[in-house]
């Protein structure tokens, strides 16, 4: 009778175990999910990441390989553009940028200098639309940016930009 009375105290009414079982079952398994995000959260912080090595004879070069010269990219400054901004006031406001082309390693610069022109003229179309309080802030420069880099890509058969560096931005 004695192991009658110890089996139901073990278990309730409903034959599950008492709530204290489940609490320590889910405190543990709370505490061991924690550690897990602590573990990642420092592994991420710390800047872990894995370096996979290519397998010796893959026929891939590494990247620090001191024989081998690394592709350099093209650059090809565009002319100086000056461009009078959609204004909300009476006040006129103008923007006087002058843009450097970053292209792919390899692209012929005969080409990009003759794309030149069109280049420009996306670039035009596109600022001559843009206000002042667009172009505010860092935000507003990189959106420029942005814009200006699939303008670019246009002009070209394939895309050949790589960025649209700014080498001269006033708004006045």
């Amino acid at each position: 009778m004695a192991d009658k009375e110890t089996d139901a105290e073990t278990e309730d009414e409903d034959g599950a175990k008492p709530k204290s079982k489940k609490k320590k079952l889910i405190i543990i398994g709370a505490g061991v999910l924690v550690l897990l995000l602590a573990g990642g959260g420092a592994f991420m912080m710390m800047g872990g990441e894995e370096v996979i090595e290519p397998p010796a004879g893959a026929g891939v070069a590494a990247a620090d390989d001191p024989e081998k010269p690394k592709a350099k990219s093209v650059f090809h400054e565009l002319p100086s553009l000056l461009v009078n901004l959609t204004s909300e006031g009476k006040q006129s406001a103008y923007l006087r940028v002058v843009a450097t082309l970053e292209l792919e390693p390899g692209v012929d610069l005969d080409l990009a200098k003759a794309q030149g022109a069109s280049v420009l003229d996306g670039f035009q179309a596109f600022l001559r639309e843009m206000r002042p309080r667009e172009l505010s802030g860092s935000a507003g420069l990189m959106r420029l940016k942005e814009e200006l880099l699939v303008r670019a890509n246009a002009s070209f058969d394939k895309p050949v930009v790589r960025n649209v560096l700014l080498t001269e931005f006033l708004i006045q």
